[in-house]
């Protein structure tokens, strides 16, 4: 009943934190490789971290009949020591549907961003005191994102089918 195998979402935790025990987030990122791919036909996402003391590659693409974007930024080239280097960025959106005219159907941020600050990657990951250097902290050039604050059980679909080994520690609606 150690870690976050009986309750991976922390709902039931009260010796720490909520989310420090669940293992959201928590790990050492250059200990980590994972790739996630979630698609419907219409939209496909990819999480992909294919190196352990770098940063992932992020990619979106939706396609319907009146709709095509394409996000991609690819951070795999930055270590997670490097605050200062920006991540290549494509932001691609085009308007495709039968009414719209031709010339004002395609948004390219390369080209049609007027006044484009890239941070896109430009964060750290500080160590922390937890196994393996997990439990650590992130900071960025802008803004801020504490990854212990998020309430999983806020996101969590109940109604969904969703494999749980032990149900008693399966949140409720």
């Amino acid at each position: 009943m150690l870690g976050n195998g009986y309750d991976p979402l922390d709902m039931n935790s009260n010796i720490r934190a909520q989310n420090v025990t669940s293992g959201n987030g928590t790990a050492n990122p250059n200990r980590v490789l994972v790739r996630q791919i979630v698609t419907d036909g219409e939209i496909m996402m990819e999480f992909l971290k294919d190196k352990y003391e770098y940063k992932p590659r992020v990619t979106q693409i939706l396609v319907n009949p009146d709709l095509l974007i394409l996000f991609d930024i690819d951070m795999r080239g930055v270590k997670y020591d490097d605050m200062v280097t920006a991540s290549p960025i494509v932001n691609v959106q085009e308007l495709t549907g039968a009414n719209i005219p031709s010339s004002s159907v395609l948004f390219d941020m390369a080209v049609n961003s007027q006044n484009s600050t890239v941070t896109g990657g430009k964060y750290t990951y500080t160590t922390g005191a937890g196994f393996g250097g997990a439990e650590g902290s992130y900071s960025y050039t802008s803004g801020g994102f504490d990854q212990t604050a998020i309430s999983w059980k806020d996101v969590f679909d109940a109604n969904a089918v969703n494999p749980w080994s032990f149900e008693e520690a399966k949140p409720v609606p």
